[in-house]
């Protein structure tokens, strides 16, 4: 999950940021990317991610069958301070997993079975402000409100049929 913030600053400011990464175990990469914009009165972020791995392998390169994965990430945040002793902050993150493997075995399902996740959605959405209190008692107040929402599917297949034993 992207968590990078935007900062106030003295004068405007733009900066971006690309990352590319890669593995051999697992097989895959990942590919990064935002932009800032940054004043005294307003700072904002727009940021991107995607993930993309094949199974991995263990010791004596043994696959570990079902632990690939592939999702996207992005992020949006919004810093204003309309008043020298107010700052708001509005934020808006979605992240879509898709064909996510969960790795098992024998000891919960049989051994052919394959468990996944064939989509999982997060969203989250927040409001945050912060009051700066000139009192000798107290400095500041801060309320946060936010939504989340996690959703996700299970995939159970590749079940052998049922034997019919003695029982």
């Amino acid at each position: 999950i992207i968590t990078r913030k935007p900062a106030f600053t003295k004068e405007n400011e733009v900066h971006g940021q690309v990352a590319l990464s890669g593995s051999s175990n697992p097989e895959g990469g990942n590919v990064y990317g935002n932009v800032s914009l940054s004043g005294p009165g307003a700072s904002g972020l727009v940021a991107v991610a995607r993930r993309d791995y094949s199974d991995t392998y263990g010791g004596h390169h043994a696959n570990v069958p079902n632990s690939e994965f592939r999702d996207e990430q992005a992020r949006a945040v919004l810093n204003l301070k309309p008043y020298e002793n107010l700052a708001l902050s509005f934020e808006a993150m979605k992240s879509v997993g898709h064909d996510i493997g969960i790795p098992g075995g024998p000891s919960s399902m049989p051994a052919q079975a394959r468990v996944a996740y064939p989509r999982t959605d997060f969203s989250f959405l927040s409001l945050d402000a912060t009051l700066d209190v000139d009192s000798p008692y107290l400095k500041m107040l801060e309320a946060s409100f936010f939504y989340s929402e996690n959703k996700r599917r299970v995939r159970v297949d590749q079940i052998p049929p049922a034997s019919s034993g003695p029982y």
